[in-house]
């Protein structure tokens, strides 16, 4: 779907072009060239830049609150905020957060190399606290069910977009 939305709006995804989404424009945000971006998103376990959020957000018409982790520059982050596609994304969102599969070493240098979906805590609808007799009736965990999982758009969305195998990109 990323790959799809970029190749057919390389004005928007390019970081030359001059109608560039405006956070392709910021300083601190690291992308290759358009053409090298749009490769990357059509190669599977290759990582890509932050056009990849961009383009799901414009793909699937949703504003993403993207979540940068705290203390790793000085600086203010642009990517701690919420991201819009070129596309009317509506009232609806999704929240992911970048993280990394990797150790984070004593210095603090951390390697980004993923997103993770950000979840509302979910309630028991099955028991209240006073009601719990077993282990299997507290209900903190993903959905169980078919049914269970389509009941929160958000959800269906972010395992769209984790199937999708989303990756990140270099932040100064």
């Amino acid at each position: 779907m990323a790959a799809i939305e970029v190749g057919l709006h390389p004005a928007t995804y390019s970081r030359d072009s001059p109608t560039r989404h405006e956070l392709l424009a910021h300083d601190l945000i690291v992308c290759p060239p358009y053409h090298s971006a749009f490769r990357e998103l059509a190669v599977s376990g290759v990582s890509s830049c932050v056009v990849s959020i961009l383009a799901m957000s414009s793909a699937l018409g949703m504003a993403i609150d993207s979540l940068y982790p705290p203390g790793l520059s000085d600086l203010p982050n642009p990517l701690s905020t919420t991201i819009r596609g070129r596309t009317d994304c509506a009232d609806r969102s999704i929240s992911l957060m970048w993280t990394t599969m990797d150790d984070v070493t004593a210095t603090g240098n951390v390697n980004i190399d993923q997103f993770v979906p950000l979840f509302p805590r979910q309630q028991s609808t099955r028991s209240t606290a006073n009601e719990v007799n077993h282990l299997d009736d507290i209900a903190d965990g993903p959905p169980t069910s078919h049914e269970e999982l389509h009941e929160d758009e958000n959800h269906l969305l972010l395992l769209l977009l984790l199937v999708c195998r989303l990756s990140v990109s270099s932040v100064r």
